[in-house]
């Protein structure tokens, strides 16, 4: 009797690492609002989070937190961060961030273009593509 011998090789690709996610996004990034009304018995702070993480993968998730009260060391205190809002896929190309995929839709690639980052250090300038800047924190 013959016996044959069947040697199977499993190809595992490696993959490098993208050449267009600029690692200095990757991580958790915050932006806060501070909007204060009112004077005296009437004054209220509300403070509010946003939350922008870009994943080393490619992928982004974005939620927010919301915090209120009489005194701005109350509206400090948060609810928490909410389940993100907005899933998507992220690439970059001389410090300008490209969504592609937003909760699971294509975006049209005329839209691609969020705008524009500088990053120094754990703060980062984002200019929106209508000219608006905010500055988040690591």
């Amino acid at each position: 009797m013959k016996t044959l011998l069947c040697l199977a090789v499993l190809l595992v690709p490696v993959f490098p690492p993208r050449q267009d996610l600029d690692g200095q996004l990757v991580g958790a990034w915050i932006y806060t609002i501070n909007d204060s009304r009112g004077s005296g018995h009437t004054f209220v702070e509300k403070v509010t989070h946003l939350r922008w993480v870009f994943n080393a993968d490619g992928t982004y998730e974005r939620g927010s937190s919301l915090g209120a009260g009489v005194s701005r060391e109350a509206a400090k205190r948060s609810n928490g961060w909410s389940e993100p809002t907005e899933r998507g896929v992220w690439h970059t190309q001389t410090s300008k961030l490209y969504i592609t995929s937003v909760n699971g839709q294509p975006v049209p690639e005329f839209r691609h273009l969020a705008g524009s980052y500088y990053i120094e250090g754990n703060t980062m300038v984002f200019t929106a593509t209508d000219g608006k800047k905010a500055i988040w924190h690591k």
